[in-house]
C-alpha cells in the first residue's frame, strides 16, 4: 500500500450533522408519552442521563422508552442540522472515506441514507470509542495502511487528543 494514499475517517454526530436538539426532542417526547418529566438543561440527553434522572425505571421500560425516541427521530430526520462544508469534502474524497461512530446503527444509516452519502463511505464502523487503540489498529489492518495515513474529523476533544497520541492526524470540530 502506498504511504501517498490517506484515509480520512469522519465521526457523525457533532460532526457530519448536529443533532442535540432533535435528539433531545426524542427523549423527551418519549418521556411525555410515559408521563415522565421533560429533561432540560443538558446538552444532549443520553441513556445515562435517563438513568440518572428515573433510577427507578425498569429495563424493559427503558427499552420502550429508546425505541419510540428512535422512531421519533427518524420520524423527523429532516430536522437535523447538516454541517455542509464536511458533506462537500466528504463528496469531494472519493472512496477513502470512513464512517467511524459511536451513534446508534440504525439511527446512523438512516441519517446516512437521508442525507444520500451511505455510498460514500467504503467502510463503516461502529464503536464506543473506548478502546480507541483497537479500533485503529482494526481500521489499519482492513485498509492494509498505518495509522500515519489516517486522517480524522471529530468534534469530541477527548477522542482527538487520545487519537494524536497514537500518531493520528485530526481536525477538530467544533459545534456551536
Amino acid at each position: 500500500m502506498s504511504k501517498n494514499i490517506f484515509y480520512y475517517l469522519f465521526d457523525m454526530d457533532g460532526t457530519i450533522v448536529f443533532t442535540d436538539e432533535l435528539n433531545n426532542e426524542s427523549y423527551n417526547f418519549a418521556l411525555l408519552a410515559y408521563n415522565l418529566k421533560p429533561i432540560v438543561n443538558e446538552k444532549r440527553i443520553t441513556r445515562e442521563i435517563i438513568k440518572k434522572c428515573y433510577p427507578y425505571i425498569e429495563k424493559r421500560k427503558m427499552d420502550v422508552i429508546i425505541d419510540k425516541k428512535q422512531r421519533y427521530f427518524i420520524e423527523n430526520i429532516e430536522k437535523i442540522r447538516v454541517n455542509n462544508c464536511l458533506l462537500d469534502i466528504i463528496r469531494s474524497l472519493g472512496n477513502n472515506c470512513i464512517l467511524w461512530t459511536s451513534s446508534d446503527r440504525k439511527r446512523a444509516l438512516h441519517i446516512c441514507n437521508f442525507l444520500k452519502i451511505r455510498d460514500m463511505f467504503s467502510l463503516i464502523i461502529f464503536s464506543d470509542k473506548k478502546n480507541m487503540y483497537r479500533d485503529v489498529s482494526k481500521i489499519c489492518k482492513r485498509l492494509a495502511c498505518t495509522c500515519e495515513q489516517l486522517v480524522v474529523f471529530e468534534n469530541d476533544a477527548n477522542v482527538v487528543h487520545n487519537l494524536k497520541k497514537h500518531g493520528l492526524k485530526c481536525l477538530l470540530f467544533v459545534s456551536k
